[in-house]
C-alpha cells in the first residue's frame, strides 16, 4: 500500500487509497478547470536526521524534533518563504523577498543571502555542491557553495514567463515556467538542451525519473515526456483543475490538484490507479512517509 502525506489549506494530511478507478473521467478536448479563489497555504516540510524543517505562511523556517518539540525558529526572509532544501549541515530556504538564505542546521544561524533574482524565488534544486534557484524574473541562476560561501556560476536565461519548477535528472537540470515550456538544461555548463511545448497553460511542477519527465499544468493535465527525443508520449487527463505536485512513489506517480483530489497514476501506461483523498481544498504538496 502506499502512504503519502499531503498539504492542504492548513492541514496536513495522511491516508492509504480511498478508491479505485481504472479509467479517467472523460474530459472534453476544450474543457477549462473551473475557477477557483481558493488559494491553500503552503506547507513546506523537509525531513533530516530526526529533524523537520517547515515553512507555512510567514517569514520565518520552524526547525522541529520528529517527537513535536520546537528546536529553533530561523528569522532572515522580509516575506513569506517558497521553497526549502537540505545539503549537509546547511538549509536553503526561497523567498517572496527575491532571496535565498542559507542556514547552518548545526548553529541554527544564518550564514548569508544568496542576492541577484529581480523576483520572487519560487523553487530550488540542488546537486553535488550547485544549488539552482528559479524565479519571477524568467531566470534559473545557478550558485556553487562548496566552499563555505555562495559564488553566482551562471544565469540561465531564455524563458519567457516566471520559472515555477525545477528538477534533476541524470546530468540534467529541468525547468518550468508560466510561459507553458520546459526547458531542458546541461547542469554542469547551462548549456540549453532543449525545450518541451504542448501544455496550453503554465507549467507549474515536474517530476523526473531516468529518462522520463513528467509536467503538471494550470490546463489540469500531466504530460509524459521522453527526455531523450524530447517528444510526448501520454497526455493524462482526469483533474479538473491545475496541477500543483507530482512525486514519483514505488513505481507510480501521485499527482495533487486544486480540484482537492490526489490521484496515482500507472508510469507506463497512463491509466489512473486510484483517487486517494477527495477534499475541498486544494492539494498544495506531497511528501512520500517511510
Amino acid at each position: 500500500a502506499v502512504s503519502v502525506t499531503w498539504a492542504m489549506g492548513n492541514e496536513l494530511c495522511s491516508s492509504e487509497p480511498c478508491a479505485v478507478e481504472q479509467t479517467s473521467p472523460d474530459v472534453e478536448d476544450d474543457a477549462a478547470p473551473r475557477s477557483s479563489t481558493f488559494r491553500g497555504a503552503q506547507l513546506l516540510c523537509h525531513a533530516r536526521s530526526r529533524r523537520l524543517a517547515c515553512a507555512a505562511v510567514g517569514c520565518e523556517v520552524m526547525l522541529h524534533g520528529m517527537d513535536g518539540k520546537s528546536l529553533a525558529t530561523l528569522f532572515g526572509h522580509s516575506g513569506p518563504v517558497t521553497c526549502l532544501e537540505v545539503s549537509g549541515s546547511s538549509l536553503f530556504s526561497g523567498s517572496v523577498d527575491k532571496t535565498v538564505c542559507r542556514w547552518n542546521l548545526q548553529t541554527r544561524t544564518l550564514v548569508g543571502k544568496l542576492r541577484g533574482h529581480e523576483g520572487s524565488v519560487w523553487c530550488l534544486a540542488l546537486v553535488q555542491g550547485t544549488l539552482f534557484s528559479a524565479s519571477d524574473d524568467q531566470t534559473v541562476r545557478q550558485w556553487n557553495f562548496e566552499d563555505g560561501g555562495a559564488q553566482l556560476l551562471r544565469t540561465l536565461e531564455g524563458h519567457q514567463g516566471p520559472v515555477q519548477g525545477l528538477a534533476m535528472t541524470g546530468p540534467a537540470l529541468l525547468s518550468s515556467s508560466a510561459d507553458g515550456t520546459v526547458r531542458i538544461w546541461a547542469a554542469g555548463s547551462g548549456t540549453h538542451l532543449g525545450t518541451l511545448q504542448g501544455h496550453t497553460r503554465p507549467v507549474t511542477c515536474l517530476a523526473a525519473e531516468g529518462g522520463l519527465l513528467f509536467s503538471g499544468s494550470q490546463d489540469a493535465t500531466i504530460r509524459k515526456w521522453n527526455l531523450h527525443n524530447s517528444s510526448c508520449l501520454n497526455c493524462m487527463e482526469g483533474h479538473t483543475e491545475w496541477v500543483t505536485c507530482l512525486l514519483m512513489y514505488e513505481g507510480t506517480l501521485i499527482s495533487g490538484a486544486r480540484d482537492g483530489t490526489v490521484r496515482r497514476w500507472d508510469v507506463d501506461t497512463g491509466a489512473l490507479l486510484a483517487v486517494m483523498c477527495e477534499s475541498a481544498a486544494g492539494v498544495t504538496r506531497l511528501l512520500p512517509m517511510d
